[in-house]
């Protein structure tokens, strides 16, 4: 009864642990699609009021993701999808600056603006540096126009990285494999039966992880049918161990 018991336990835990592996995956999934559709939209060429409406919505998942316990078991994953987030951010800080103003020419003045334009000449040396008259002094600017779409080449880098890593974090993971070994207490009602050590069928992992985990939870309701048969033979030889009183 406890080789039985132990054997169901430790189907059910593999079941949990793939259901978890497969939700991870999906949310994975679904905030690299989100970003690739604004990734898409800006390369195509997008306008600052398009930009401003569909950087959120499309963020969300991505930030949801990060806020949940997956995050901590992808760092790598995690920290690139942070970086892909925080090169959306800076385009909006940059679109932002003088925006929308009328007739009025788009820049940035390094003394108006010292820490976005200094990384945007740290981050983007080949952006044109412009001067402009500013009472005595001719002040260094950049154009918006010019820096935007310098940044979109930066986001498809990073995008393409993730979505190397998401490959790697849809894979269900190692600990989800059920153990190659369970250890088989003796029955205590059975004594002198050794229970056989004995290794958890693991169906082959294939390419898709949600055909994958419909072949474990097929291969999970063969191996429990046949639980129930082996419990039911247990309690039969159960029966033919007990002693029977002697009748004087």
């Amino acid at each position: 009864m406890i080789l039985v018991k132990s054997k169901i336990i430790m189907l059910v835990g593999l079941c949990i642990f793939s259901l978890s592996a497969n939700a991870s995956g999906q949310s994975a999934r679904e905030a690299v699609d989100n970003l690739k559709k604004l990734q898409s939209k800006c390369e195509s060429g997008i306008t600052y009021n398009e930009f401003m409406r569909v950087l959120t919505p499309a963020e969300e998942p991505a930030r949801q993701y990060l806020q949940s316990p997956d995050a901590n078991r992808t760092p790598e994953f995690s920290q690139t999808l942070t970086s892909l987030i925080n090169t959306y951010e800076f385009a909006r800080s940059v679109w932002m600056v003088e925006y929308p103003k009328v007739g009025v020419e788009l820049f940035i003045v390094s003394a108006e603006h010292p820490e976005i334009y200094n990384e945007i000449i740290k981050t983007y040396p080949d952006v044109k540096v412009h001067r402009i008259d500013n009472g005595a002094e001719n002040v260094p600017c950049v154009f918006i126009d010019e820096v935007i779409p310098k940044i979109w080449p930066k986001t498809s880098l990073e995008m393409q990285k993730l979505s190397d890593l998401l490959v790697e974090v849809e894979k269900p993971h190692e600990e989800t494999k059920a153990p190659e070994k369970v250890e088989m207490a003796q029955s205590e009602d059975a004594p002198g039966e050794t229970p056989v050590e004995e290794k958890a069928p693991v169906p082959e992992q294939p390419g898709d992880p949600v055909d994958f985990l419909k072949q474990q939870n097929d291969a999970l309701k063969n191996e429990l049918e046949k639980l129930k048969q082996e419990n039911s033979e247990l309690k039969k030889q159960l029966e033919t161990l007990k002693v029977k009183p002697k009748v004087k």
